[in-house]
């Protein structure tokens, strides 16, 4: 995919999400929530992000 990157300091670039999960045998089943948070040291600023899933015997 090609695109024209903005040289605007505020603009936010996101990427598509790219997190695998593998569940092991002791693995709790039912709903995961996922909270990750990224700091942009460069912008000063930080991005929290959220994802649930459910964790099913055999997923």
């Amino acid at each position: 995919m090609k695109f024209r990157v903005s040289k605007n300091p505020d603009t936010i670039h996101l990427s598509p999400e790219i997190i695998n999960f593998v569940g092991e045998k002791n693995d709790p089943q039912g709903k995961w929530l996922i909270e990750v948070e990224i700091q942009d040291v460069n912008r000063n600023t930080t991005l929290q992000l959220k994802t649930r899933f459910i964790l099913k015997a055999g997923s």
